[in-house]
């Protein structure tokens, strides 16, 4: 039974890896901008109040609902610059990636917290929630829960710096933007 049990765990994990390699969906960035809005008082809905509309080009709507112009076009500002490339931001927060080809002792080590990403590409943090630490703290929580793991970055580091010099100019959504974490 526990060999059973054992196995039923292993396919689940094997099917949830395989959903966390790729671009996550535009809604869970359009999530973690409105939940980092809230968290700073920006805002008086977070993820909850994100409505995601199909047009007839076939291009999504993403909007934040019951909020007022002004708190609408924050929440629009702020998406644009999360998904947008990189130019001169406060901080930037990583998203890993992984490779697409999940197997059964790829998912043994993410199960035994053991794995690393395969890569990891910087967004910027919207310049409303990088205002200042406490903000991106904030927007890092809700990145957190909606996107990938990792802490806002301050870009007047050395490390931040790096990264900006890395990637400043380049698509956050785009495959050339990856750096390698680790090297086969």
């Amino acid at each position: 039974a526990l060999g059973v049990r054992r196995g039923r765990a292993l396919r689940r994990a094997e099917r949830l890896l395989e959903e966390a390699m790729g671009e996550p969906p535009l809604l869970r960035f359009a999530c973690a901008v409105a939940d980092g809005l809230k968290a700073a008082g920006l805002s008086r809905h977070g993820a909850e109040g994100v409505v995601a509309r199909a047009e007839p080009d076939g291009s999504y709507r993403l909007s934040l609902a019951a909020v007022d112009a002004v708190t609408s076009e924050r929440f629009a500002l702020a998406l644009d610059e999360v998904l947008s490339p990189i130019a001169a931001p406060r901080y930037v927060i990583p998203r890993y990636v992984l490779r697409p080809g999940a197997t059964r002792e790829r998912v043994k080590e993410w199960l035994a917290g053991t794995a690393r990403a395969d890569g990891v590409v910087y967004h910027a943090v919207p310049s409303v929630l990088g205002q200042n630490r406490g903000r991106a703290d904030g927007f890092a929580a809700a990145w957190n829960t909606w996107v990938s793991g990792g802490a806002p970055v301050y870009t007047n580091t050395p490390e931040g710096e790096g990264v900006l010099a890395t990637h400043r100019g380049e698509d956050p959504l785009s495959a050339t933007t990856v750096l390698r974490v680790a090297w086969d």
